[in-house]
């Protein structure tokens, strides 16, 4: 199942579609990790307002759209392992890394884990969601009974209206959300877990003003596992208030990715 026209795709990998240039032809390549739940569909839209030499890649991950079929992901290590040589051909070219919410978490373990030889990105962009040497903010959610589960997922505002009038399509996306929560809800956290875990690449963090867990005094403590942290954006809206600043969020990821001295090459 895919969400996504293939006409409007200028690369097709297993890992991910390609939107704008092609990743090898690419000024930037801009790697985008969805939500829990979530998919390149959610990115979709974002491709038109990039700058037109930035190759929007929407990270495609197992067990949902078009790999509904595979299982997701166990746990963290598992996605940095699967995904790692994917990361190593397109950080052959100047590349950034964005993630929302689980796609943040994500970025951040990619980032940690990256093997030296592996060239930093020009960017890391997390949002909505606390750094992982804070508690996870909230109890977790992924074993709760059925509608206790839906409930809280929907009140978080990641899934449109139109899912939740059918009830065999929640029944179809249930496992994948689980594991998904699963997966972010047994990342190690704690200050011990993450010492020595210092993000050498730019940082920039967003968040919406009323999201109850990724609380903008959350998102400040970011500070603490980075050595560059340049922004802490926070915006009117709760856990998906980029919804309602598309252009604003899109605006401020451009100026990331504009070009400074020394940013043609990639970075060690």
């Amino acid at each position: 199942m895919s969400l996504i026209g293939p006409q409007r795709r200028t690369a097709v990998d297993r890992w991910y579609y390609a939107f704008g240039p092609p990743p090898e032809r690419a000024r930037m390549t801009l790697i985008c990790l969805p939500c829990a739940g979530g998919g390149p569909a959610m990115y979709v839209p974002w491709a038109a307002d990039l700058p037109a030499d930035v190759s929007l890649v929407a990270v495609r991950l197992p067990g949902r759209e078009a790999r509904i079929g595979e299982p997701a992901h166990a746990t963290m290590e598992a996605f940095v392992a699967d995904f790692l040589p994917t990361l190593r051909r397109l950080a052959a070219r100047p590349y950034a890394v964005f993630g929302h919410s689980m796609g943040a978490l994500m970025a951040y373990a990619l980032m940690r884990d990256r093997p030296p030889e592996v060239p930093l990105p020009e960017a890391l962009l997390l949002s909505a969601h606390r750094p992982p040497h804070l508690d996870l903010g909230r109890p977790p959610l992924y074993d709760k009974p059925k509608p206790e589960f839906l409930a809280a997922v929907r009140a978080m505002g990641g899934i449109p209206d139109e899912v939740w009038a059918h009830a065999e399509l929640l029944d179809l996306l249930e496992p994948t959300m689980r594991a998904d929560f699963a997966l972010c809800e047994a990342y190690p956290r704690g200050p011990a877990a993450h010492a020595g875990s210092r993000l050498a690449m730019p940082v920039h963090v967003f968040g919406g003003r009323e999201d109850e867990t990724a609380t903008p005094e959350s998102l400040e403590r970011w500070a603490d596992l980075c050595d560059d942290l340049r922004a802490v954006t926070v915006r009117s809206g709760g856990h998906f208030y980029l919804r309602d600043h598309r252009a604003a969020l899109l605006a401020e990821i451009a100026g990331a990715l504009r070009p400074t001295p020394g940013s043609g090459e990639p970075k060690r």
